[in-house]
């Protein structure tokens, strides 16, 4: 026989008043796991008559782990049922009657705590365990249950009980430090948002005021909120294909975060209910020494959010900026205020924590408007530094391709990864004249600027980043010295690094003057490649300045890795830019009468059409030109769309204006691919065709 004061006979008396949670929420998993799994292999039970049972099963396999695995909506759900439990088993603190009742009771505080807190769990880890095993009988008795899915449910399941226990945690402290239902909530949702919010507001600040920060700078990784973790790696994982070794490769680390937060958090909660002053009750704030600092922890990011939105509504206007922090800092204080005392008369009062957050607002606003910290104007000393990495987008390619995860990335990353450029003297030396430019004042007419990212990679393990605007004519010789050799050469173009060589097989290559394509025979593939490569070496800064591209070199290759259970097709091809410089590679088009100029054969061309957007009347008009001179005029104010894409210090065109050009059948064969879309420089383009 159980005694009436017995911890389980409380722990059974609690879940009496909380049996409409036990419910609802065995409802909701029983619908999400049993129910949906039925409907699922329901829905795809059609396909077993159209495919071999094995492939089949197979298929059916994959789709339950990932049912059954980490996933967006699971995350939500076990978020939303974490703070709910969490706010009614201590909702009683929130009524003196309640309370009153509660404490009436004979039993000791901590094993008050302890009944409800562990209640809390069980309500919500049974009924997800009970719903995730009948999944599973289910999913036996199609045929699809594997060691694997078992595996998947139940690092799953352990997962999302870690993950439910730390949010439980933390809306436990929010209620401890609140006396009101919807201030917990609102608590609740600071705790979670804080770190990001704080984050991206330093982002933006660096963002608008710091002219070197780059975005490769930003830290936004979170540290201290479970929720933003899990539905991070919710996000990534998404529908893929995870064993699960990797899936614990993926998220096991978090994890762990998530796993000592939660412990740190149950520690906080419970200190704070012993704690607690009964009194607290009905109040916006339990703890009345804690309300400077909760206010001024949110006046601070609130009011400097407002001021950074008048900035950019205002085109950075400083005077508007000024007037939104003010704004933000008044509202802000008075609007925190009047929760915690829940009077409107309450907005004028404590003024001198008011004024702490203001100076601090102002404080931040002038370190970064004023860069005292002296960002812009940093650069390590070269002897700290073990290698550099240099993104210029000037230099064009089309991207990283991953051959051993076969995905694609960006080309910063390849450079950032593969770059190792160790004459940091130099460099150095380089980036201390550029950080000295007025990035700020005007560009003389006809001059041109240069954008780019360099990467500092230090002794000390830190990598830092900086971003770069500087004249081009100044600084081209020295920028051309960096540039020159193999380090930069190879760790910016993945077609020279030992990885391509290694796992790509070229298996065609075609040139196009922007017009028609001429594809490169088989015998003469490799020796086309090696070519360009060699051309590639020497492509620098004057060549883009001096040259505008002859033509387009398509490099088609295949991943000696590939699989097919992989993402892309195993067959990708890289586009790059072919100059009249590139000594080689010119050589062997001439040779072969590829990459002709395709104004030479303009006696073939029928009709120029010229479409002209009207920003008045909102409408396209299109004129048609097919007299031979009117042609001859129009032909220098049109570049194939192909060439115009690889253009960068060349005048602009005119994306008011497109052309399209309709070549006859006399042109021949090798104008059945031509590419007819063209760009405009209206500058050049005669009056008549306007």
């Amino acid at each position: 026989m159980m005694s009436k004061n017995s911890f389980w006979a409380s722990m059974r008396e609690n879940l009496k008043r909380r049996n409409w949670i036990a419910v609802i929420y065995s409802v909701i998993f029983l619908l999400s796991f049993p129910v949906g799994m039925t409907l699922w292999i329901t829905s795809f039970s059609s396909r077993k008559e159209m495919m071999p049972l094995a492939e089949w099963k197979e298929d059916m396999v994959i789709g339950l782990s990932e049912y059954l695995s980490i996933n967006i909506l699971v995350t939500l759900l076990v978020t939303i049922m974490a703070i709910i439990c969490a706010i009614q088993g201590f909702s009683y603190l929130f009524r003196r009657q309640k309370m009153d009742m509660y404490m009436s009771v004979p039993v000791s505080k901590e094993r008050r705590f302890a009944v409800i807190y562990l209640n809390g769990i069980l309500l919500f880890a049974l009924p997800y365990l009970f719903s995730l095993l009948i999944g599973l009988c289910i999913s036996g008795a199609n045929g699809i249950l594997t060691i694997e899915v078992v595996k998947s449910m139940l690092y799953s399941y352990l997962a999302y009980l870690i993950y439910y226990v730390a949010i439980y945690n933390i809306t436990i402290i929010a209620v401890m430090l609140t006396g009101n239902l919807l201030v917990s909530l609102c608590a609740t949702a600071v705790f979670l948002f804080y770190e990001i919010m704080i984050k991206g507001i330093i982002f933006i600040l660096c963002s608008a005021f710091l002219h070197t920060y780059s975005n490769y700078s930003s830290d936004l990784k979170v540290h201290f909120s479970p929720m933003i973790m899990m539905f991070e790696k919710s996000v990534f994982l998404g529908n893929n294909i995870i064993s699960v070794p990797r899936l614990i490769e993926q998220t096991g680390m978090t994890m762990g975060k998530i796993l000592m937060i939660g412990i740190g958090t149950g520690i906080i909660a419970y200190l704070l209910y012993a704690i607690r002053p009964a009194e607290s009750c009905n109040k916006a704030i339990a703890f009345g020494k804690t309300k400077p600092i909760i206010k001024i922890g949110l006046m601070v990011p609130i009011s400097l959010i407002v001021g950074v939105l008048f900035y950019a509504i205002t085109d950075a206007n400083i005077a508007m900026t000024v007037f939104g922090f003010m704004i933000g800092i008044v509202l802000s204080h008075s609007i925190m205020e009047i929760i915690f005392a829940f009077d409107l008369k309450a907005a004028i009062k404590h003024l001198a924590s008011g004024a702490v957050g203001a100076v601090l607002v102002f404080t931040i606003f002038i370190v970064f408007k004023f860069d005292l910290t002296g960002y812009d104007k940093w650069v390590p000393n070269p002897q700290k530094v073990e290698s550099i990495a240099l993104d210029l987008p000037v230099f064009f390619d089309t991207g990283y391709y991953d051959f051993e995860n076969d995905y694609w990335s960006g080309s910063a990353e390849y450079k950032f990864d593969h770059m190792e450029l160790t004459d940091t003297e130099n460099i150095c030396a380089f980036m201390e004249s550029v950080m000295s430019e007025d990035v700020e004042s005007v560009a003389e007419e006809g001059e041109n600027f240069l954008w780019g990212t360099v990467k500092y990679r230090m002794k000390n393990g830190k990598e830092k980043y900086r971003s770069i605007h500087f004249p081009v004519e100044k600084y081209m010789d020295e920028l051309n010295d960096i540039i020159s050799g193999e380090e930069y050469q190879k760790g910016n173009y993945q077609l020279l690094g030992e990885e391509f060589s290694k796992y790509a097989r070229i298996k065609n290559i075609e040139f196009t003057n922007g017009v028609w394509r001429e594809e490169v025979e088989e015998d003469d593939i490799e020796r086309v490649f090696e070519n360009y490569k060699a051309d590639l070496m020497n492509y620098d800064l004057k060549t883009i300045v001096n040259e505008f591209p002859i033509g387009v070199i398509y490099i088609e290759y295949e991943n000696v890795n590939y699989n097919v259970n992989t993402t892309y097709n195993g067959t990708h091809t890289y586009s790059m830019p072919v100059y009249a410089s590139f000594e080689k590679t010119k050589a062997y088009t001439d040779e072969h009468g590829h990459l002709k100029d395709w104004k030479t054969k303009s006696e073939y061309i029928d009709v120029i059409t010229i479409s002209h957007w009207d920003e008045m009347s909102r409408e396209s008009v299109d004129r048609d030109f097919g007299d031979k001179e009117d042609i001859q005029e129009i032909l220098p104010a049109i570049i194939p769309g192909e060439l115009a894409n690889y253009r960068y210090f060349m005048e602009e065109p005119d994306y008011t204006y497109d052309a399209f050009v309709s070549f006859n059948g006399e042109a021949g064969d090798e104008w059945i691919d031509f590419s007819s879309y063209f760009y405009v420089f209206s500058s050049k383009l005669p009056d008549f065709a306007k």
